[in-house]
């Protein structure tokens, strides 16, 4: 019987231990090996945990981010029982009653489902996508569990250095809950389908059977296909090269054009139809951009193009969040650095998922915060970028980036008559409430109902040091208080003595003089 109680307990054990064995570790590459065997053992919902932890390099040190990106799912395979069951559960018939022919050898396993290829009574090819049993109520515990333990989490030294624990927290519970929707990635599929119908790339997305599907199965056309790693092995050069900027352009269709993209365009999920289109699959991870975000992500690709330094430094802060006060003049420098370093490698050298990934460092390393799309935007490109290179050795991404960007910035410009009664209207409800809301203000000031709250950031620290302050201060008094005791006992003779001296008296002093030396090390240790 699964007890969040439990669960809790077995999870803070863990950590304790670790954090205990492993104390006295100081290089980041070691810390980050041991946090790999940590939610490793701890799991498929931790083993997530680090996957995303993997992907905000602004949160975690990056010898950490890279360790975590080590980790792999690891998960037993569903026995045919287990499968009935879930498919009944799921979709409310037996398997034999909903499908012609189902096989019971999966096609692929990962920690959260199981795929199945089954054939229905009209004879479309399907593959079923199961979710495991038990696997919603163990994640959603494991929540609850990291949610009760952060708090105490945030206090430990080692976790207050390393990253931003409460930020990741809440990022990693929406992505978990959206891969546990299984009717989410049907709809994601869809709408793929939908922006790629005038896409001049030949590409291919799998059709959902809604009948056959609920939030635990979801049921899509089979599609056959073969990898682009087992083509670029085989092909003759002129298709490979061909097939690598079709990919390309198939990746960065919907990222210009609406602002999303497939967020995991690893091997497995990318294939190649009979009719040579790329065929798209597992829409579990996609990321999005707004309207404006988008428009700079556009401007970014031109200006990397055209290898416009100080137009890259304007959109590194536009996009992100200064945390402080930033230096413009080493932003500028770090940035040209980079670009400059890109601008000396030969054609179809430069790695445009390099340069975000290095954007990303330079970012950190001044305090500007990106929103977590542009982290997760870095990882996809240079996924897609591998697959591309693959095939084609000396393809560049902006190649096929640049124009795609430029096209989307002027289409963005020649509809701005379109944002004309949007504007109006905002104008005008401005006009309206904006006296108003003054006149408020300014009652509530003259009635003395103004209130300000201030909000104290980043000053952890100083609660912590006046904390460990106080602490001292008051053994200090306890450890004074029992000195002079003992020795006004001592003078005084009072009590039962042991070889003349008072035993009150004298363990007392042993008391205090035990403190003493405890403290002394202490901040001994701490100079050192």
């Amino acid at each position: 019987m699964y007890s969040r109680v439990d669960r809790t307990g077995e999870i803070a054990w863990k950590i304790a231990n670790y954090l205990w064995r492993y104390r006295h570790l100081r290089e980041l590459k070691a810390i980050g090996e041991v946090v790999r065997a940590l939610l490793q053992e701890l799991g498929p919902t931790f083993i997530k945990l680090g996957q995303v932890a993997s992907t905000r390099p602004d949160l975690l040190p990056e010898e950490l981010c890279q360790q975590l990106r080590e980790l792999q799912d690891q998960a037993g395979l569903m026995s045919p029982e287990e499968v009935k069951v879930q498919v009944q559960r799921g979709l409310g018939r037996s398997v034999e009653e909903l499908f012609a022919y189902f096989d019971w050898q999966p096609l692929a396993s990962a920690s959260i489902a199981q795929v199945h290829l089954a054939i229905l009574p009209s004879g479309e090819k399907v593959a079923v996508k199961i979710k495991r049993a038990g696997i919603e109520r163990q994640i959603n515990g494991d929540l609850v569990a990291l949610e009760r333990l952060l708090p105490y989490l945030q206090k430990v030294r080692v976790i207050q250095e390393t990253l931003d624990s409460e930020q990741l927290y809440q990022q990693f519970r929406r992505i978990i809950r959206r891969e546990l929707d299984f009717s989410a990635e049907g709809l994601a599929v869809e709408h793929f389908a939908f922006l790629y119908r005038e896409c001049p790339w030949p590409v291919r997305l799998p059709r959902v059977f809604w009948e056959y599907s609920s939030k635990d199965v979801l049921t899509m056309e089979y599609i056959a296909g073969e990898k682009l790693s087992v083509l670029a092995e085989r092909e003759e050069w002129e298709q490979r090269r061909q097939l690598a900027r079709h990919w390309l352009g198939v990746f960065l269709y919907p990222l210009f054009n609406v602002g999303v993209f497939h967020a995991d365009p690893h091997p497995g999920n990318i294939l190649v139809d009979g009719e040579g289109k790329i065929v798209l699959l597992d829409f579990g991870a996609v990321g999005r951009f707004d309207q404006q975000f988008r428009e700079q992500v556009a401007q970014l690709m031109v200006a990397l193009w055209r290898q416009r330094t100080d137009e890259v430094v304007e959109l590194t802060l536009k996009m992100g969040q200064p945390r402080g006060r930033v230096d413009f003049y080493r932003l500028f420098e770090d940035l040209a650095c980079l670009l400059e370093r890109t601008r000396g490698m030969g054609r179809g050298k430069i790695s445009f998922g390099q340069i975000i990934q290095g954007m990303v460092g330079i970012a950190v390393n001044h305090q500007i915060r990106m929103p977590p799309p542009f982290f997760l935007l870095g990882k996809a490109l240079l996924l897609a970028e591998g697959l591309a290179v693959q095939l084609d050795p000396e393809i560049n991404i902006l190649e096929v980036a640049e124009p795609l960007g430029r096209q989307a910035l002027v289409r963005e410009w020649q509809g701005w008559w379109q944002d004309l009664p949007r504007w109006w209207g905002e104008w005008q409800k401005l006009n309206r409430d904006l006296p108003r809301q003054m006149h408020v203000i300014l009652e509530q000031l003259a009635r003395g109902e103004m209130r300000f709250i201030f909000h104290h950031r980043n000053l952890q620290w100083l609660y912590d040091m006046l904390e460990v302050i106080s602490s001292r201060l008051a053994l200090s008094m306890i450890v004074a208080a029992i000195t002079v005791g003992s020795a006004l006992i001592l003078h005084a003779g009072f009590g039962p003595k042991v070889f003349g001296y008072p035993v009150l008296g004298v363990s007392g002093f042993l008391v205090s003089t035990l403190f003493g030396a405890w403290m002394a090390m202490i901040l001994l240790k701490k100079v050192k």
